[in-house]
C-alpha cells in the first residue's frame, strides 16, 4: 500500500433494530397538545397518547414533555382533536422496530454546530435517537465519531495522531505521494495537508445538512479541492454522505473517489464476494496464505482476531472489487446488549475501474494492530476543466441482536444487512 493504503464497503453490527419501537415518542407531540392550556393543547392534535406510545424517539416523545409550545400554550385549552391519538399505542414502526433496525428518531437534536473542535472551534453534529455523527472541520473535515449508545466505532488521535477517524482520499495514491509529507505521528508514513490537516469550513443549510470544501491541491498536473456534504437520512436511520471532486485546472485530469474509515482491532469485515470474472484479490505477498480471509456462499470475511502482529507485508493489505455495493463490519460489544454493526453502502463500479493498483473494496491491517481500515473506492474518472464529480455514500449504524454471533460464515449476518438495505 505504500505511504498509505486503503479499505472498502464496511458494516458494523449493531443492535436488534435501529430502534426499539415505533415512530414517535411515548408523549407524540408532547403529552400537551398543539395550542392548549397545559402545552400545545391537553388532547392535542394527536390526542392524549400522542401519535405513538412506544414511538421511536423513545419514552419522552418527539419534543418533550411540554408539547410543542411549552408550558402555557398557545390559545385553546382543549386542542384539536381528540383523546386517542393519531396512531394508536404501538407507535408507526410497531414496538420491535423494523426486521433490519429503522431509525428511533423522529427529528435532530439541535444545534448541529456546537463547542468541541480539535482547534478550539466548532464540530458538527448529526445526532438523532441513540444515534451520533460528527464532524470537525480543523483536520480536513474528517468524521471523528460514529456511535451507538455512547460507543464510537471510529478511532480516535490517541490511537494514531495522524491516521484516525474518517476522511476522503484521492485514488491512485502514487499520483498525490508527491505532494505528501512526513507526518511526525506515525513514522514512515506519509499525509496530504489538504487532506488531513487543513480545515474544511463549515456551513449548515436550512434543511439541518451542512457541507465543506479543503483548499485546491495541485500535484500530478492536477489542480482540484474535495467537498463533503453531511445529511442526516431520519427516514433510514442513516446518514448520507456526498464526496465531490472539482478540477480547478485548465486541463483534464483523472482521478478517484477513496473513502478511508478506521476502526479498532479484532472487528468483522464482510461485503459480497467478486464475481467469477473479476480479477484476483491483491495481498502483499500473494505466496502466503491470509489466515483473516475466508470466502464462502458469495461473502468474503476479513477476521481481524487472526491478524498476527507485523505481518504487513505478508498480507497486511486486502484488496479485491466487489458485487454487492457494500461493505460491512462488526464490533464486539461487552455491555451484553448486542454487537454493533457498521454498513456502508456506494455504487458497485465495474471491476478494475478504482484507481490504478486498488480495488473497489480494500481492508488494511495496521501492522502494530492498533487499527484497521475498511476502504471503499467509485470509479476512477477524467474531469474535464471546471467539473465536479459526485459520489454518495451512505452509513448505517445498528446494534444486533444478541441471537446474532459474530461469527464468520454466519448468513445471518448477510440477511441482517440485506434486509437493512431493502
Amino acid at each position: 500500500m505504500g505511504g498509505r493504503h486503503a479499505a472498502s464497503v464496511i458494516a458494523l453490527l449493531g443492535s436488534a433494530a435501529f430502534a426499539a419501537c415505533g415512530g414517535s415518542g411515548s408523549g407524540g407531540a408532547g403529552t400537551a397538545g398543539a395550542s392548549g392550556s397545559a402545552g400545545a393543547a391537553t388532547a392535542g392534535t394527536s390526542g392524549a397518547a400522542g401519535a405513538s406510545t412506544a414511538g421511536a424517539s423513545g419514552p419522552a416523545g418527539a419534543t418533550g414533555s411540554a408539547g410543542a409550545n411549552g408550558s402555557a400554550g398557545a390559545n385553546a385549552t382543549a386542542g384539536a382533536s381528540g383523546s386517542a391519538g393519531a396512531s394508536g399505542t404501538a407507535g408507526a414502526s410497531g414496538a420491535a422496530g423494523a426486521d433490519a433496525g429503522t431509525s428511533d428518531a423522529s427529528a435532530l437534536t439541535l444545534p448541529v454546530e456546537r463547542a468541541g473542535g480539535t482547534d478550539g472551534g466548532s464540530v458538527y453534529a448529526l445526532e438523532f435517537g441513540d444515534t451520533k455523527f460528527v464532524v470537525d472541520p480543523a483536520p480536513g473535515g474528517r468524521i471523528v465519531e460514529y456511535s451507538l449508545d455512547g460507543t464510537n466505532v471510529l478511532t480516535n488521535a490517541a490511537v494514531n495522531p495522524s491516521y484516525w477517524g474518517s476522511t476522503l482520499w484521492t485514488a491512485p495514491e502514487s499520483e498525490w505521494m508527491t505532494g505528501a509529507v512526513a507526518t511526525a505521528g506515525s513514522a514512515g508514513m506519509m499525509i496530504v495537508p489538504g487532506f488531513d490537516t487543513l480545515p474544511y469550513p463549515m456551513t449548515v443549510a436550512a434543511n439541518n445538512s451542512f457541507s465543506g470544501s479543503g483548499p485546491n491541491m495541485t500535484f500530478a498536473n492536477m489542480t482540484f479541492d474535495l467537498t463533503k456534504q453531511f445529511t442526516a437520512n431520519l427516514a433510514a436511520g442513516a446518514i448520507d454522505i456526498i464526496y465531490s471532486i472539482t478540477n480547478h485546472g485548465t486541463n483534464p485530469m483523472t482521478t478517484g473517489h477513496w473513502e478511508v474509515t478506521r476502526v479498532f482491532p479484532d472487528g468483522l469485515t464482510f461485503f459480497p464476494a467478486p464475481d467469477a470474472a473479476a480479477k484476483p484479490p491483491t495481498i502483499a505477498n500473494p505466496a502466503v496464505v491470509n489466515p483473516c480471509v475466508t470466502i464462502t456462499n458469495g461473502t468474503v470475511w476479513l477476521d481481524h482476531t487472526k491478524y498476527v502482529p507485523g505481518a504487513q507485508m505478508l498480507y497486511g493489505k486486502y484488496s479485491t472489487d466487489a458485487s454487492g455495493g457494500w461493505l460491512a463490519h462488526v464490533i464486539t460489544d461487552t455491555s451484553g446488549k448486542g454487537d454493533i454493526l457498521l454498513v456502508k453502502t456506494f455504487a458497485h463500479i465495474p471491476d478494475g475501474t478504482a484507481g490504478a493498483g486498488h480495488a473497489g473494496v480494500e481492508v488494511y491491517y495496521r501492522p502494530d494492530r492498533s487499527y484497521e481500515e475498511i476502504e471503499d473506492h467509485h470509479e476512477q474518472a477524467t474531469f474535464t476543466a471546471g467539473e465536479k464529480i459526485d459520489w454518495p455514500v451512505r452509513w448505517y449504524l445498528r446494534r444486533l441482536p444478541t441471537t446474532i454471533t459474530r461469527a464468520v460464515g454466519n448468513q445471518q449476518l448477510v440477511d441482517y444487512v440485506t434486509n437493512l438495505l431493502k
